[in-house]
């Protein structure tokens, strides 16, 4: 829209009026921010088969009045469950998380992390950041997507059994984590679909499009800037499964 255009063109002129560049080596620090839009098949993928039984499995079992009926039963051991799926979706990130530095470091080296970042079409970052600042930024996003992605498939547990519940997570993730990179060809602006994926679980994960370009979402007369969308998304959504899941696995 106009309004959206205006918005790119104020917000492009604002970072670039004063953008001092950095320039060197820096395609580790490249391919480390672009791996990540990979994640929803690897680490995605383990979260749905480690915590695909947290809830399930007493379901199936015809558990969950008794466990209702007992002094440590209904919140108390709601909460634990979310908390160990917490612990598990954290240390399985940071594992990846310094297999893929580790990888990079050997493969690329790290050198540059000063640098400017780099958009794909090799005009610098819009937001005016160092390769390393960037990196640390999507290090944020993919980490707090990797908790809603943890609670959605907590959510799904609770909701079917494990032998429907694994399959539906896996094609659901396979549909919505599919990497956004057409924007890479051109500057146009997401299509409905994209937007919609964008806010998804498994998109928050990889946050890949995050901090590549300029995408808006035009909200009556506010525009939101999609980093700003992904984290009122990220914390609506965390809420909402919360919520779900209290009425659900944590009520008497």
């Amino acid at each position: 829209s106009k309004a959206q255009q205006t918005d790119y063109w104020n917000f492009i002129d604002s970072t670039y009026e004063d953008l001092e560049l950095v320039i060197g080596y820096s395609l580790g620090w490249d391919v480390l921010c672009s791996v990540m839009q990979y994640l929803p098949f690897t680490l995605g993928m383990a979260l749905i088969v480690i915590l695909g039984n947290v809830f399930s499995q007493e379901n199936t079992a015809n558990m969950v009045p008794i466990l209702r009926a007992t002094k440590q039963g209904r919140s108390r051991l709601l909460w634990r469950k979310l908390v160990v799926a917490a612990v598990i979706a954290t240390t399985l990130w940071l594992v990846f998380q310094l297999v893929m530095l580790l990888a990079v470091s050997l493969t690329y080296t790290l050198k540059g992390a000063a640098s400017t970042a780099v958009r794909y079409s090799g005009l610098p970052s819009i937001y005016g950041l160092s390769w390393l600042r960037f990196y640390l930024i999507q290090c944020a996003f993919s980490y707090l997507g990797t908790l809603v992605f943890a609670l959605f498939v907590c959510c799904m547990s609770s909701v079917l059994r494990l032998r429907l519940s694994m399959p539906i997570s896996l094609v659901l993730t396979v549909i919505t984590g599919f990497p956004i990179d057409r924007f890479c060809y051109s500057d146009h602006a997401f299509s409905l679909l994209d937007k919609l994926r964008a806010l998804s679980p498994a998109q928050l994960m990889a946050a890949y499009p995050t901090l590549q370009v300029y995408q808006s979402y035009e909200l009556g007369q506010m525009i939101v800037q999609l980093p700003y969308m992904m984290a009122l998304a990220i914390a609506a959504e965390t809420i909402l499964m919360l919520i779900f899941l209290h009425r659900r696995e944590g009520g008497k």
